[in-house]
């Protein structure tokens, strides 16, 4: 009971107690508040319900909470899910990216060595040699034609063969050839085209056959070797023969090596073939960064 004031100082008056309301739940699965209240050891606290109004299940309050945040989580994972797909599309949309091109890697400079020095020219010229030279060389010796008539007899060969043969200033034919005559002392000569002519003189025996065999020479002709610059050593078949200009003597109709060199120019080999008695050789020397 609480006291309550009053204008007598002297009086006090108590007043009765106040019954608690009792408010219960709309639902029947809810635990009524009074019985809550007559749990032992549950205390009830709390201001008045107004008239009219009743307190929602705390079963029914807890539920939707649940569903409320189950909700959001689906929420969250739905917008997950579309943020994901909507990056994947935005890949696939995007162009592949060109491939990337291999390195090219270059090889290292190689330095070239220096270049060795030229080698001395030569000019080869074809095989001056005739052709019926070599044909009359090989020419058998085997049935000799014989020419004239007399008691004695003259053989005659020559090499090379083909050569031409007259007796006493009168030609009688190429050689080989046998001559028949009077039985004397005879000249013979023989010439040739590309050899020296040669002279014999036999003396005829009736009673013993006269034969000669000649070997024919080349003639020698006079080379004249003119160079530019002049000064060049000339070496004919290895072996010096002067300086430039000059003049050489070497063997007709054959070939040989002329060598002509000089210092600071390129060695120049030529080959040569004279026809002439008389014959000239002119060459221009190049410069030579090797001497």
């Amino acid at each position: 009971a609480t006291p309550i004031a009053t204008p007598n100082a002297h009086a006090i008056v108590v007043a009765p107690p106040v019954k608690p309301r009792v408010i219960r739940a709309e639902s029947d699965t809810s635990t009524p508040i009074d019985r809550i209240a007559d749990a032992p050891g549950i205390p009830v606290r709390g201001t008045p319900v107004p008239a009219g109004e009743r307190f929602a299940p705390v079963g029914a309050r807890l539920g939707r909470g649940k569903l409320v945040v189950a909700g959001g989580a689906i929420a969250v994972a739905v917008v997950a899910v579309m943020l994901v797909v909507r990056a994947r599309s935005s890949d696939d949309a995007k162009p592949a990216a060109p491939p990337r091109r291999a390195a090219v890697v270059e090889p290292p400079a190689v330095v070239a060595p220096p270049p060795l020095p030229p080698e001395p020219v030569v000019e080869p010229e074809p095989d001056p040699t005739d052709g019926d030279e070599v044909a009359e060389t090989s020419q058998p010796t085997t049935d000799i034609p014989v020419v004239g008539e007399g008691p004695c007899r003259l053989d005659v060969t020559t090499t090379p063969a083909g050569t031409l043969v007259l007796v006493d200033g009168q030609s009688i034919g190429p050689s080989p050839i046998s001559i028949a005559g009077p039985c004397q002392k005879r000249r013979v000569d023989l010439t040739h085209p590309r050899y020296k002519a040669a002279q014999k003189f036999v003396t005829l025996d009736a009673a013993k056959p006269t034969a000669i065999d000649v070997m024919m020479t080349r003639p020698t002709h006079a080379l004249q070797v003119i160079t530019n610059p002049p000064g060049a050593t000339i070496s004919i078949g290895g072996r010096r023969a002067g300086t430039s200009p000059t003049v050489v003597q070497l063997m007709g109709f054959s070939g040989i090596d002329v060598k002509i060199e000089r210092r600071g120019f390129e060695t120049v080999t030529k080959r040569v073939y004279s026809k002439k008695p008389q014959d000239k050789l002119a060459v221009t020397l190049k410069r030579s960064l090797w001497k």
